[in-house]
C-alpha cells in the first residue's frame, strides 16, 4: 500500500525542487577567494562550484568526490563538510550522513544542514535522534518551518501525537492551505493510527484541490485501515486512474480480510454472527477463481486469507486441508496470523502438538496477536506441557501494560487486555488442579473490576470445579442481569443446571443454546455430556481373593452388575441389579445370588432410587435417597428390608437382615470434608447391630501430576448377641489412617490413565481381645477412554484382626463402566 511518504522530503521535508535553490543559495554565499595551495588544488572556489553544478544536475558520486577532497584538504572550513553533508542526504545516503555527526557541533551547525540530517535519520528510523537535530536547527534563524514540520513528523513517528499536534498547530497558523503542511497533517493522524483524522485532512485538502492524486489514493487507503473497506472499494472502482490492476486486487483482498475480521466480533443477533464470514468465504472463493494466474502473491495471499476464515467459521478441518495442501504445493513461508489459524485448528481437532509447533512460530513473528499467545497456552495445557503453559500465561500476563492508549483518544485507560490475560492466568491454575489459588486470584480480580464478564464468570467456573453449583449460579446470573446474551454465562448456567441434577432445566437451556450457538465447543461438550447422559448404561463390578481368615473365607468372589436403560422421561430411569457372591469357609460354601428392578430418579439436588429383589432367601424392597442441602451438606438415608451387606457366612445358616442407615458430609471444597454415618441392621437370629463411623478427608499434595489425600476413619461397632454363625463381636471399634498416591500418567483430551498406592494403618480393638495394629496396601490403574468407557482394577495386601488374631488376605478387583 501507498502512504505519505517520508521520502517526499529531502531536507526537513523540504520539497526537492527547492533543495536545489537551497544548496546552491548555501554554496554560493560562503564561496571564498581562491587560494591555492593544499593538495594540489589550485582554486578551492572553482571545485566547490563544480561540485555544486554536477550535484545540480544529479551526478552526487562525482560531486561528492570533489567535496570529499575539498573536506579533507581543508579541515578548518565547515562550509565544505556541510555541503558534503547536504550532498549525500540530497543523493540518499543515509547512513553516511549519521556518520558524520560526530565531526559536527549541533550549535553551529547551519540550519539547512541539520534539517537534511533530520530527514535522513527519519529515513533510517530513528526518530528520537531527528527531534534532537530538528530542535537544534529551530534555534537556527533560517529554515525554521521546514525544522519544524520535520519535528512535527518525527514526534509522529516517535509515538508522541500530542506533541506533534502542537507542532502542527504552530505551522498551520500562519498557512492552514497549505498542500504540504496538510500533507503532514494526515500523516501524522496515520502514525498515531487516527485513520478518521487522517482521511478528515484529505478531505480538507480535496476541497482546495480537488483533483491532488496524492491525497485522493490516501484517503481512500486510510478508508481501508479505518475498516470501510466496501466504501473504499468502490470509490477505488470509480477512481480507476488512481491505481494499477494489481493494486485493485489488494484493495479486493483487503475486503475480504475485513469480512474476516469483523466475522470475529460480536453480533447483536446472534443468528447473524457467522454471516460476515460465510460473505467473505464465498468472496474469497470468487476472486480465487476470477485469478487468471494462480502464482501471484495476490492468489497466495487469497489462500492465506481462506485459512483464516475457515479458522473463524469453525470449519477446522478445511482449514488444516487448505493448510497442508499451501504446505505441500511447496509455500515455505506463512504468515504469522496463517500460522496462528492453523495451530488453532489444530488444537480444535485434537492435535495440541502440531498445534504448538505452528502457534510458536506465530508469537514469535507477531507476538502483538493475543489470541495466538492465548491458543499457544491451552496447547502446551492440552499437549501436557503444564509447566510451560503457566510459564507462558504469566509471561504474557506481565508483558501486558496496566494502562493502554486508545487510537485517537485523549487519555490512557485500564488495560481490558491486561485484565483479561490475568483472568487467564488465574484460570491456569484450576486447570492444574490448584483451585484454591485460582478461586483467590479470580476475587482480587472481581473485586477490582467487577463489571469485568470474563473475570466472574470464570469465577463462577472454579466455584463450580470446587463443588459449589449454588455459588457458581449466583455469579453467573450476575452476568446475565448486565448481558443476558452473554455466552459463557448461559453455558455456565446449563453446566450448573446438570451438575445439580436438573435434567429438565439442563435440556432446555441447551435447545435455547443449540438454536445460534450449535458449533460453540463450550456448547458441543454440554450437548456431549447430555446426550451420553441418556445412554443405556452398564457397570459391571468383579472383587475377590483369598484369606486365612474363618470368616472371611479362604476364596471368596463377588460379582455385582448394573444396567439402566434410557430414561422414560427427564431424570427417570429404569434399572436391573444382579448380585452373585460365594466364599469357601472351611469347606463349606456359602453363595448368595440377587436379581432387583427399580426405578431409578434424579431431580435437581435429589437422587432417589427404590427397587424390589429376589433370589436366595426372601424377597426385599430396597429405597435410598441422597440429597444436597446446601453446597457444602449433604445426606443419605438407606432402607434395605433384605440387606446384602449380611455376612456371607450367615447364608450358611440361612440368617438374614434388614437394615436402615442415615450419613450427612460435610464438604469444605474439593480437598477437605468431614462425615459421619450410622446404620442399624436387624438380623433374624435376634442380633442387633449398630455401627457408628466418622471420616475426614483432607488433601495434602496437589502437584500437577501428583496428589497425596489423607483420610482418617474412626468405627464402632456393637452387637446384642455374643454368639453367632458369622463374626459378630459385642464390641469392635477402630481408627485407621489412610494415604491415597494418585499419578496422572497419560491423559489426552477424555482419554488418560491413573495410578494409585493406598496405604492404610490403624489398630482395631475387639471385647475381650487385645489392641491389634491393622494395615493394608493397594496399587490400582484407572482408564478413561471416553465418557461412554473407562476401565479400573487393582490388588491389594492386607491383615485384618479377627478376635484378636492377625490374619492376612489378598484380594483383586475389576471395574467397567459402559455407556451406549
Amino acid at each position: 500500500m501507498i502512504f505519505f511518504s517520508q521520502n517526499s522530503f529531502i531536507c526537513g521535508c523540504f520539497p526537492v525542487r527547492h533543495w536545489n535553490l537551497l544548496l546552491a543559495a548555501g554554496f554560493l554565499f560562503c564561496v571564498v577567494t581562491p587560494v591555492a595551495g593544499a593538495s594540489g588544488l589550485k582554486s578551492p572556489a572553482v571545485e566547490h562550484r563544480a561540485a555544486v553544478a554536477q550535484a545540480r544536475q544529479g551526478e552526487y558520486d562525482s560531486a561528492l568526490q570533489r567535496l570529499s577532497v575539498l573536506v579533507k584538504a581543508y579541515p578548518a572550513r565547515p562550509l565544505f563538510l556541510h555541503d558534503y553533508i547536504s550532498v549525500l542526504a540530497w543523493a540518499g545516503r543515509d547512513d553516511e550522513v549519521l556518520a558524520q555527526l560526530p565531526r559536527l557541533d549541533l550549535k553551529r551547525t547551519p540550519g539547512y544542514v541539520l534539517n537534511a540530517i533530520g530527514k535522513s535519520a527519519r529515513n533510517r528510523q530513528q526518530p528520537e535522534l531527528a527531534i534532537k537535530v530538528y530542535r537544534a536547527a529551530l534555534k537556527r534563524k533560517s529554515g525554521k518551518r521546514q525544522a519544524r514540520l520535520g519535528l512535527a513528523l518525527s514526534l509522529a513517528e516517535a509515538g508522541q501525537p500530542f506533541k506533534a499536534d502542537e507542532q502542527m498547530r504552530i505551522l498551520l497558523r500562519s498557512d492552514p492551505d497549505s498542500v504540504e503542511l496538510l500533507e503532514a497533517v494526515a500523516y501524522v493522524r496515520q502514525a498515531d493510527r487516527d485513520y478518521a483524522g487522517a482521511i478528515t485532512a484529505y478531505d480538507r485538502l480535496l476541497a482546495k484541490h480537488p483533483e491532488h492524486r496524492a491525497a485522493r489514493r490516501g484517503r481512500i487507503l486510510n478508508m481501508i485501515h479505518l475498516g470501510a473497506t466496501h466504501e473504499a472499494v468502490r470509490l477505488a472502482r470509480r477512481e480507476t486512474d488512481l491505481f494499477s490492476a494489481e493494486e485493485h486486487q489488494q484493495i479486493a483482498a483487503h475486503q475480504a480480510a475485513a469480512e474476516v475480521r469483523w466475522g470475529r466480533l460480536p453480533a447483536v443477533n446472534p443468528a447473524h454472527r457467522h454471516r460476515d464470514t460465510e460473505r467473505a468465504i464465498t468472496l474469497l472463493k470468487n476472486q480465487y477463481q476470477q485469478m487468471e494466474d494462480k502464482t501471484t502473491l495476490s492468489a497466495l495471499r487469497n489462500r492465506f486469507e481462506l485459512v483464516h476464515a475457515y479458522r473463524n467459521r469453525r470449519h477446522m478441518r478445511k482449514a488444516v486441508a487448505l493448510y497442508e495442501q499451501l504446505r505441500d504445493q511447496g509455500v515455505k513461508q506463512f504468515p504469522p496470523y496463517v500460522q496462528a489459524a492453523a495451530g488453532e485448528a489444530y488444537l480444535s481437532l485434537h492435535q495440541p502438538e502440531q498445534a504448538v509447533v505452528l502457534l510458536k512460530r506465530a508469537v514469535k513473528g507477531y507476538p502483538d496477536d493475543l489470541d495466538a499467545q492465548y491458543a499457544l497456552y491451552y496447547a502446551y495445557l492440552e499437549s501436557g506441557q503444564y509447566e510451560k503453559s503457566l510459564a507462558h500465561i504469566d509471561a504474557l500476563a506481565a508483558s501486558l501494560p496496566e494502562k493502554e492508549w486508545q487510537p485517537g483518544g485523549k487519555e490512557w485507560r485500564w488495560s481490558a487486555d491486561k485484565l483479561y490475560a490475568q483472568t487467564v492466568a488465574a484460570q491456569a491454575r484450576a486447570y492444574v488442579g490448584k483451585l484454591d489459588l485460582a478461586e483467590r486470584r479470580l476475587r482480587l480480580l472481581v473485586a477490582h473490576a467487577p463489571a469485568d464478564h470474563d473475570a466472574r464468570n470464570a469465577l463462577a467456573g472454579v466455584a463450580l470445579w470446587r463443588g459449589w453449583p449454588r455459588q457458581a449460579l449466583t455469579e453467573y446470573r450476575i452476568v446475565l442481569a448486565q448481558d443476558p446474551e452473554n455466552l459463557g454465562a448461559r453455558t455456565g448456567v446449563a453446566r450448573v443446571m446438570s451438575m445439580r441434577g436438573d435434567v429438565a432445566g439442563t435440556d432446555r437451556a441447551l435447545a435455547s443454546l443449540f438454536v445460534h450457538y450449535s458449533d460453540d465447543p463450550h456448547v458441543q461438550d454440554l450437548l456431549r455430556e447430555a446426550k451420553v447422559g441418556k445412554m443405556r448404561e452398564l457397570w459391571i463390578g468383579v472383587n475377590g481373593g483369598s484369606s486365612s481368615s474363618l470368616y472371611q473365607g479362604s476364596s471368596e468372589l463377588t460379582t455385582e452388575t448394573y444396567y439402566y436403560d434410557k430414561p422414560w422421561q427427564p431424570g427417570l430411569r429404569p434399572f436391573v441389579f444382579l448380585l452373585y457372591s460365594e466364599a469357601d469357609f472351611s469347606g463349606q460354601t456359602a453363595t448368595r445370588s440377587r436379581l432387583a428392578a427399580g426405578l431409578h430418579y434424579r431431580g435437581q439436588d435429589l437422587i432417589l432410587r427404590g427397587s424390589i429383589s429376589d433370589g436366595d432367601g426372601s424377597p426385599g424392597m430396597s429405597l435410598q435417597g441422597d440429597w444436597s442441602l446446601t453446597d457444602r451438606w449433604y445426606g443419605r438415608l438407606s432402607l434395605d428390608s433384605f440387606s446384602n451387606q449380611t455376612p456371607l457366612q450367615a447364608e450358611l445358616s440361612g440368617v438374614e437382615a434388614w437394615s436402615f442407615s442415615a450419613g450427612t458430609e460435610y464438604r469444605f471444597h474439593e480437598s477437605r470434608s468431614l462425615g459421619i454415618s450410622a446404620q442399624y441392621m436387624d438380623f433374624d437370629d435376634g442380633n442387633r447391630r449398630q455401627t457408628v463411623s466418622a471420616f475426614g478427608r483432607q488433601r495434602l499434595i496437589n502437584s500437577m501430576r501428583y496428589r497425596l489425600e489423607g483420610e482418617l476413619t474412626a468405627y464402632r461397632q456393637t452387637n446384642s448377641e455374643d454368639s453367632a454363625a458369622y463374626f459378630n463381636p459385642s464390641r469392635q471399634n477402630s481408627i485407621e489412617l489412610g494415604f491415597n498416591n494418585q499419578w496422572k500418567t497419560w491423559r489426552h483430551y477424555e482419554k488418560s490413565m491413573h495410578q494409585r498406592l493406598l496405604v492404610n494403618v490403624g489398630t482395631s480393638s475387639q471385647q475381650g481381645f487385645d489392641t491389634e495394629l491393622t494395615w493394608r496396601v493397594g496399587y490400582e490403574h484407572h482408564w478413561s477412554f471416553s465418557r461412554q468407557l473407562s476401565l479400573s482394577y487393582g490388588i491389594s495386601r492386607a491383615r485384618p484382626v479377627y478376635d484378636g488374631r492377625q490374619e492376612y488376605s489378598t484380594r483383586g478387583f475389576m471395574n467397567f463402566y459402559a455407556r451406549f
